[in-house]
This record gives structure tokens, C-alpha cells and sequence, in this order.
């Protein structure tokens, strides 16, 4: 297997070398942890080393084209941002009425929370036991 990228805190990031439907940017990589029992050879310093990467544990909206982020669980509240493909938001909260509520500091959009509707979900990670929270 050839590593192909870092994380500043030492992962390793591969190419799996299978299609992954919906899967982009960094998520279309595998991850190695740093403390891994591996055995690596060549220039892996000299490995580019990933702006941002995924924290493992976490659920990740991945979008495919533009979701407008609400102020609230309603779509007549303000959009506080429109994402757009390659901007990375973690999913912390599901509401009872279909929305998500995602959270851009712990993605690559710093600054950016609020809430999806559901049907915009393209998830990575583990998003089955995502919290319900109040709207």
C-alpha cells in the first residue's frame, strides 16, 4: 500500500483503491493512526501533509453541491451560510422534525453552525447515534 498524504498530528492518509460513492476530498482516504505497528519505507517526510483531516469518532456532512445552513430548524429562518463542495461540517444533533444541526468548527468551515434539513445528509463516519436535540 502507498501512503499517500499526513496529518499534521501524524496520520497516514492511503487510497484504498476502491470506488467510494460520495466519498471526496479527504474522505476518500484511509487513515493510520500514528501509533500504528506498520513498517514504513521511502521519503514519508516529504509526504504533503493534509490542511484538515476527519477526527476519528466523528460524524462528517460531506455536501455534493450547495445546503444552505439555517439559523434554526425551520426553513423560513435566516441562511447563515451556503455550503458548497469541499467545505466539511460535523453533524452533532438531529432533530424530531428532520433537521440536522452541524457544526463547522469541527470541520473546515470554522465559524459555521446552524442547521440542514435531513434529506441533504451525505454522511461519513458514525452517524448512527447521532443525538437528538431541541430545535
Amino acid at each position: 500500500m502507498g501512503i499517500t498524504s499526513r496529518s499534521a498530528s501524524g496520520w497516514l492518509g492511503f487510497d484504498p483503491g476502491v470506488p467510494q460513492a460520495a466519498n471526496i476530498g479527504v474522505f476518500r482516504q484511509r487513515w493510520i493512526p500514528p501509533d500504528a505497528a506498520v513498517t514504513l519505507t521511502g521519503n514519508c517526510a516529504g509526504l504533503p501533509v493534509e490542511s484538515w483531516v476527519p477526527e476519528p469518532g466523528a460524524c462528517y456532512e460531506m455536501v455534493m453541491g450547495p445546503v444552505e445552513v439555517h439559523t434554526a430548524a425551520d426553513p423560513a429562518s435566516a441562511v447563515s451560510h451556503t455550503l458548497i463542495v469541499g467545505e466539511f461540517v460535523a453533524v452533532t444533533g438531529r432533530t424530531a422534525t428532520g433537521w440536522l444541526f452541524v457544526n463547522g468548527n469541527d470541520g473546515n468551515v470554522s465559524g459555521v453552525t446552524g442547521f440542514i434539513p435531513e434529506l441533504e445528509m451525505n454522511a461519513n463516519g458514525p452517524c448512527d447515534s447521532i443525538p437528538v436535540i431541541s430545535s
